[in-house]
């Protein structure tokens, strides 16, 4: 009864959210042409394994009954913030490069300390005209008051997950303010995406919601009200489960001991609690799709839910966590329901985390970078779903955390996975039909061309990036996606108007894209000195592309000993004959007419 009188009280409270909290009514009452294009809603949860979801009967009826479920979803490293590095971006993480949860390595400050912020689903979205908001988790290791490029709305998670267990300490960024949460963290987070998308709903522009729920990450979060579900509820074991013969395992699972019944029963109540915590999440799908009713928008709306990563239990003789190359790690749920999409239905085949982006990219008529190396799914969302699709995809992973899984990379297909960990040499093949369990590699010898094959495939795919990516994976008949932007520069150094600037400095300037190498050269990135009698070209200088062609280097003097002039002020220019990757000519600003080039101005120190 508590459940249903808080989630009443939810659908109460929609009527008075139109005030909200948010940065979006000053447009409620601009005239504009009505938009048709879709909104979406991204739900994704934080550690949720796909056997729990036996268990969560209310989300499967919720988004599966009324919507699309696909049973062989998978995350392409199993791991926090890559993956959510990869949903943002469409890449493999040894594209984004974010392969840990901190830095040096990852987590959110490598992921901006790069630029990969400054081109995600959310600001192509943006650039479109989508009102976009982020509700909840973004990124680990993210603690400061920074809001990144495309979000119109803030309200992020800030240092590490236990800081919200107590909500007068869980630390939020609330639009560049810092405030506590004030409540059960699920539950203010559904508040927060009702305020918004009753906010939104009165813009004709269409809007981009993305919920990062805590649940069920450890320790779970349970709301008081479901303290007493699941208390029965045994711990799966699956064939795998304590592996008793890990003989046929590298040497990582191999010095792992069996579990003691003591850790078993703690992996139990780990369980429970994960369930619980949960429950509260289908409150706020509950929520939120009342809400998209009272506002006349759920027709409109696509909403996914599924989780950065799947998470093991005991399985293979390991405890609590992920990071592992085997199924329970790197399998997520994955449902979708929205305009058109057919109810109740399931698809078979492999989508990937990399195909987040470039999936909703595709619903609302939005151009993608050719860096992506996901494929959209939007044709697995219709009621005709192609006969073809992809065959294969690369899991990769590097050590980290408490389970040090050694660096490896796979080849999944539908029938086998093949793991090679590259510093020992190791292998690991399995059958996942006659095996799904993993309990049983099959060795080189006597498979020897089933080796040779799945080898193939791995190295098509361990360094792949863009349409190589769909090519390897067996997409040979699908055209990479279609990038009709035009670049600009989004940052320099020295920034515009910069005073007291050392002569001894170089300019840069960050691209949105890609470029083209050929296209950035002394004949497109120019420097002039500005002096009382005029300007001046300086034309002995040598300019550079960083090797993954965002960011353009250019120094003053060549290889001459020669500094800026002090005291005097110089001008930095990018002509439209820059170009990215796909062919587009660089227009600083898109909204005058003709293309625009990029210039700035700075002085030199005295």
């Amino acid at each position: 009864m508590k459940r249903v009188i808080h989630l009443l009280a939810a659908m109460v409270t929609i009527g008075l959210l139109g005030t909200g909290d948010g940065l979006l009514g000053e447009n409620q009452g601009a005239e504009a042409q009505a938009d048709s294009r879709p909104n979406f809603v991204f739900v994704v949860t934080d550690d949720l394994d796909e056997r729990a979801m036996e268990q969560l009967g209310g989300i499967r009826v919720v988004m599966g009954t009324n919507g699309t479920t696909f049973e062989n979803a998978y995350v392409t490293f199993s791991l926090c913030c890559p993956s959510r590095a990869t949903m943002l971006r469409g890449q493999y993480p040894h594209n984004h490069g974010i392969i840990d949860n901190a830095l040096p390595d990852g987590g959110e400050g490598k992921f901006r300390n790069l630029g990969r912020d400054r081109s995600t689903i959310a600001t192509w979205l943006d650039d479109a005209g989508y009102q976009t908001k982020l509700v909840g988790k973004y990124m680990n290791s993210y603690n400061d008051l920074y809001k990144p490029p495309g979000w119109d709305e803030w309200y992020a998670m800030m240092g590490d997950h236990w800081n919200l267990s107590d909500p007068a300490t869980g630390k939020m960024n609330d639009n560049g303010k810092q405030t506590t949460l004030g409540g059960h963290s699920t539950d203010v987070f559904a508040d927060k995406a009702s305020d918004f998308i009753t906010r939104s709903s009165k813009n004709p522009a269409p809007f981009f919601l993305w919920v990062g729920t805590k649940a069920p990450h450890s320790p779970p979060e349970v709301a008081d009200r479901y303290q007493n579900e699941f208390t029965t509820t045994p711990l799966p074991k699956p064939p795998n489960f304590n592996e008793a013969d890990v003989s046929d395992k590298p040497a990582w699972v191999r010095s792992r001991g069996l579990h003691t019944q003591t850790q078993i029963d703690e992996f139990e109540q780990e369980y429970r609690a994960r369930l619980r915590s949960m429950l509260s999440v289908e409150d706020l799908f509950r929520q939120t799709i009342a809400t998209l009713q009272a506002t006349n928008e759920l027709e409109n709306t696509y909403i996914f839910f599924t989780s950065d990563n799947g998470y093991h239990l005991g399985n293979h003789r390991l405890g609590l966590g992920k990071r592992a190359p085997y199924e329970e790690d790197i399998g997520v749920p994955l449902m979708v329901r929205g305009p058109g999409i057919p109810a109740n239905a399931i698809r078979q085949e492999l989508v990937l985390n990399n195909d987040f982006a470039p999936t909703i990219a595709e619903l609302a008529g939005v151009s993608t970078p050719a860096f992506v190396d996901g494929s959209s799914f939007a044709p697995l969302l219709s009621s005709s779903p192609p006969s073809s699709w992809r065959t294969a995809f690369l899991e990769e992973g590097w050590p980290s955390g408490n389970l040090q899984v050694p660096t490896h990379k796979s080849v999944h297909t539908k029938d086998h996975m093949f793991t090679e960990y590259v510093n020992t040499g190791e292998r690991e093949l399995y059958d996942l039909n006659a095996d799904p369990y993993q309990l049983d590699s099959k060795p080189r010898a006597g498979n020897e061309q089933l080796y040779s094959t799945l080898q193939t495939r791995l190295d098509a795919l361990r360094t792949c990036s863009g349409a190589e990516c769909r090519s390897a994976e067996g997409f040979p008949g699908t055209p990479p996606p279609t990038d009709t932007t035009s670049p600009r520069v989004i940052s320099t150094v020295p920034i515009a108007g910069a005073t007291g600037v050392a002569p001894s400095s170089n300019l840069t300037a960050t691209f949105s894209e890609k470029m083209e190498p050929t296209s950035i050269s002394k004949s497109t990135f120019k420097l002039f000195k500005v002096t009382s009698s005029g300007t001046t070209q300086v034309t002995n200088v040598t300019v550079s592309l960083s090797p993954d062609g965002l960011n353009a280097t250019l120094d003053p003097f060549g290889t001459s000993t020669t500094q800026l002039a002090k005291g005097t002020k110089y001008k930095g220019v990018i002509t439209t004959g820059a170009k990215d990757v796909a062919g587009n000519l660089l227009d600083q600003n898109p909204t005058t007419t003709g293309l625009q080039q990029k210039a700035w101005s700075f002085t030199v120190s005295n």
